[in-house]
This record gives C-alpha cells, structure tokens and sequence, in this order.
C-alpha cells in the first residue's frame, strides 16, 4: 500500500521513499523471522505438545509491540499525511465545519 500511495504522489523511485519501504519490509520480516525461528527451535513435551523457544518466542512479542507503529510512522511520511489528518465522515457532517471542508 505504501508503495502505491508513493506511486500515486508521484514519488516511487525517490531514495528517501524506497529507503522507507525497504524498512518497513525488514521490520515486517524480522518479526516473522522471529516467530519462524521460535516455532522451529521450539521442543516437544512429555504431553506431545510442543514449546516454543522461550527466548526467541519473547523477541518476537518485543518486536510485535514496537515494529507496526514504526511501520505505520513511515506509511504515514510516506503519504505525506493525508492517511492521519484527513478529516472524518463525522467532521463532514458536522454543521459548521462540514460546508468548509467540501468548499476548501
């Protein structure tokens, strides 16, 4: 999506923008790295259930909270932030602001 919203504004070959999508793809794949690493190495229990690997497992959920608000940070540079600061249906309705937000 990232990738179209730079090539709509005109800008996909741009290094600064390619350097943004080309992070937000290595954030996305080191947590599913992550999450790979921790299944494989997991270990089978006396139950036959198996355990993933506690330390990788844990990495995974430590990138999991940080990584998709980094992502969305650059999604957003990247859209030039019209994603996060067009106004809402409800801010079209409203009675005042409404008629100068379809005028302007």
């Amino acid at each position: 999506a990232a990738a179209t919203i730079a090539d709509y504004n005109g800008v996909p070959n741009v290094s600064h923008i390619k350097d943004k999508i080309v992070e937000m793809t290595h954030l996305n794949e080191t947590i599913f790295a992550a999450g790979i690493a921790s299944s494989h190495q997991a270990h089978k229990m006396k139950s036959g259930v198996y355990l993933n690997e506690d330390v990788l497992a844990q990495v995974c959920k430590h990138n999991v909270t940080r990584f998709p608000y980094e992502i969305a940070r650059l999604a957003q540079d990247i859209a030039g932030g019209l994603v996060v600061t067009l106004p809402s249906e409800k801010d079209f309705r409203h009675p005042v602001a409404g008629p100068l937000l379809k005028k302007y």
